[in-house]
């Protein structure tokens, strides 16, 4: 009898334990969004896929690399289905070889760098035409860490997001953020200097996927 008891009382505690370490996911599924929301400016590119084209003429030459390379990071998400970039973003330099730019200049204290988007609502939503990205010349950049220098890449790939159609993950003021990777997000709006913030998480990609999920 003890024996019976023993086993079975052994057995309704491994099955526990197992419980514990491979937890059942048999039940109603939890959406990702519900978890941790995606983010839209409201704005973002018609006629997906498509190729957008991006002056950093003005910028030097080093800066204009570390620019494309943030590019690139972004043209490396894919759409989950198609498994193709939705806007594959393309380095131009001269005059007048793409409707989106990257400059320096002048912006209010505390703002490192800045997304003017041009747009235009086509019946269904806000329409991105172009974009400005404008690097304050009010501060010092670097290309990597630096003290008292803000990473030309970091920067450049957080402004490219809005350029996609992606809002920071939380705003300045808030007392919290839904994201466990709050910290670490290039959407993230707030960037110290001497840092390099250039690994896209979990936010910054799934934000950018939601916004085209229905082309």
């Amino acid at each position: 009898m003890c024996m019976k008891t023993c086993k079975k009382f052994f057995s309704l505690f491994l099955a526990l334990v197992m419980l514990a370490v491979f937890p059942s996911y048999t039940g109603t599924s939890v959406s990702a969004d519900t978890v941790q929301p995606r983010l839209s400016t409201g704005i973002r590119w018609g006629k997906t896929p498509r190729t957008i084209y991006i002056n950093v003429s003005s910028l030097p030459s080093n800066y204009a690399n570390e620019a494309t390379a943030a590019m690139n990071l972004w043209n490396r998400v894919t759409d989950p289905v198609t498994k193709k970039s939705r806007v594959f973003m393309l380095r131009t330099q001269g005059t007048g070889t793409g409707s989106s730019s990257i400059v320096k200049g002048f912006l209010s204290p505390g703002t490192v760098g800045y997304t003017e988007p041009t747009y235009v609502y086509n019946g269904k939503y806000n329409e991105m035409l172009g974009a400005k990205i404008t690097l304050s010349s009010s501060v010092s950049w670097s290309i990597g860490k630096k003290a008292n220098c803000y990473d030309v890449k970091s920067v450049v790939l957080h402004e490219l997001g809005h350029v996609l159609g992606v809002a920071h993950c939380h705003e300045k003021g808030a007392s919290s953020c839904f994201s466990p990777t709050c910290s670490k997000n290039v959407m993230q709006p707030i960037i110290n200097p001497n840092t390099v913030r250039t690994t896209l998480q979990a936010y910054d990609i799934g934000s950018y996927q939601t916004i085209y999920m229905n082309d």
